[in-house]
């Protein structure tokens, strides 16, 4: 386990006490994920604060088919947040990342890069903590040099980070009100077989990576 520098995350503070608790309970199950199953077998979860100290839920994806069922597994997930009125969430996602050129968005300027992201969001603000590794014989190798935190963004997390995900991490928080109850949700996802527990007890089944 490789040792965070808190200076590098005290602005996580905003959206949960002691981030490094909850980045060092992710990188577990992401790793215990890898060392069962192997590669591309982590499956994305949130995990909501009901205030900066207390969990509210934490939910595991359910199985998807496409980019469009994914997003719309992430957006059932996150209606969690308006119905149980929580102060934050930390969305966890596998990824591989691609950099394009400024002129020609076509143009990949260096090869992928695999990552552990993490999203801090609450209604006012977000931020993104990025963690490149690379993976040998079902050990993962964190590139902790390379770790990075988007300056936390004021009011539309898109103004730090681009694309599909911060649109919808947007929209999710910016219900004017709920559109389902805690009860009726926790009944669907039971019902599309999704599971909602606390992070140190996720155990991630294995799922096809997708690019974001």
């Amino acid at each position: 386990m490789f040792k965070l520098n808190n200076d590098d995350i005290q602005q996580l503070q905003e959206f949960v006490n002691e981030p490094d608790k909850h980045i060092e309970s992710f990188v577990k199950t992401f790793e215990e994920a890898i060392a069962n199953n192997g590669p591309d077998s982590f499956t994305p979860m949130v995990t909501m604060f009901r205030n900066p100290e207390s969990i509210e839920i934490s939910i595991v994806c359910r199985d998807h088919s496409s980019k469009e069922d994914m997003y719309k597994a992430f957006a059932e997930m996150l209606h969690y947040f308006s119905a149980s009125s929580a102060h934050s969430f930390i969305f966890a996602v596998d990824v591989r990342q691609k950099s394009y050129s400024n002129d020609n968005f076509k143009n990949k300027i260096k090869s992928s890069v695999e990552a552990l992201t993490l999203a801090f969001v609450s209604e006012n603000s977000s931020g993104l903590f990025v963690m490149p590794y690379t993976i040998q014989d079902k050990k993962v190798n964190w590139i902790v040099e390379d770790f990075d935190l988007s300056q936390v963004a004021e009011k539309d997390p898109s103004e730090v980070y681009q694309g599909d995900m911060a649109e919808l991490l947007y929209i999710m928080t910016h219900m004017d009100d709920p559109l389902f109850t805690t009860a009726q949700l926790l009944n669907y996802y039971t019902y599309k077989k999704y599971m909602f527990i606390i992070p140190d007890d996720a155990k991630a089944p294995n799922i096809i990576k997708v690019e974001l």
